[in-house]
């Protein structure tokens, strides 16, 4: 099975990759408890994570180079905010079932653009395209290198990609739910998690 991805530590420059994954580049530029920031890179025809949404930080993605395209979910009164392209509209299958109004788009998004989701944003993207893809992401708040890292080694040590169930209790961990998984129980994590952001911010303090 192919592995899943790159990290590229900037913070260690006598490293310059770790070569056992291959599909997805990451590489760490800032991370603290309020922001963290990394330029992902997605060679050609590569598919991306699987539908989640992040139930305590809203997402941005700038486009440097190639074009990613995104498949977003979201009620119609919090459409993504897309500066640079218009939005394209999708027939596509829902990423989940709708409990209120629901606008599902494809956004093919080029060097340039500018797309910020806010939190429990529904949404996956992909590069179906022919040339390698480059764009900054970032999530606020942050701590979300971690979670990359720690993906890297449960798939180091399996000497695999990781399966569906496994990356779904992993993402738990930071916050990061998959579509269809959403379970009973949510709000009292997320009182967990907001108290240990502010732990955390008291440890910077």
């Amino acid at each position: 099975m192919a592995p899943s991805f790159d990290i590229i530590d900037t913070a260690s420059p006598s490293i310059e990759k770790h070569v056992l994954f291959s599909t997805l580049k990451v590489t760490p530029l800032l991370d603290t408890p309020y922001l963290t920031a990394m330029i992902l890179t997605l060679p050609p025809l590569a598919n991306g994570p699987p539908p989640h949404f992040h139930r305590l930080s809203s997402t941005s993605f700038y486009i440097i180079r190639g074009t990613v395209s995104f498949t977003i979910q979201v009620p119609s009164a919090s459409t993504p905010q897309v500066r640079g392209q218009q939005p394209q509209a999708s027939s596509s299958t829902p990423l989940a079932s709708p409990q209120a109004p629901i606008q599902t788009q494809t956004h093919a998004t080029g060097p340039c653009t500018f797309l910020t989701l806010d939190k429990r944003a529904k949404y996956t993207f992909s590069n179906p395209y022919a040339a390698e893809a480059e764009m900054l992401v970032l999530w606020a708040p942050g701590g979300m290198t971690k979670f990359w890292h720690s993906w890297k080694e449960m798939e180091s040590r399996e000497r695999r990609a990781l399966n569906r169930n496994e990356i779904a209790g992993l993402m738990a961990g930071f916050g990061v739910v998959l579509v269809g998984q959403e379970g009973v129980g949510e709000e009292e994590d997320e009182d967990k998690d907001l108290e240990d952001f502010e732990s955390g911010l008291k440890c910077m303090a």
